[in-house]
């Protein structure tokens, strides 16, 4: 769940990847539950 600070780090450095299998998308962006 702490992973999205990550995520959106990497989202934000161009380095973002789909494999985010608990989170899913809305509008673009990335809502990890």
């Amino acid at each position: 769940m702490r992973k999205i600070v990550i995520k959106s780090n990497k989202m934000h450095s161009g380095v973002w990847r789909k494999d985010s299998l608990d989170s899913f998308e809305i509008r673009n962006k990335v809502i990890g539950m």
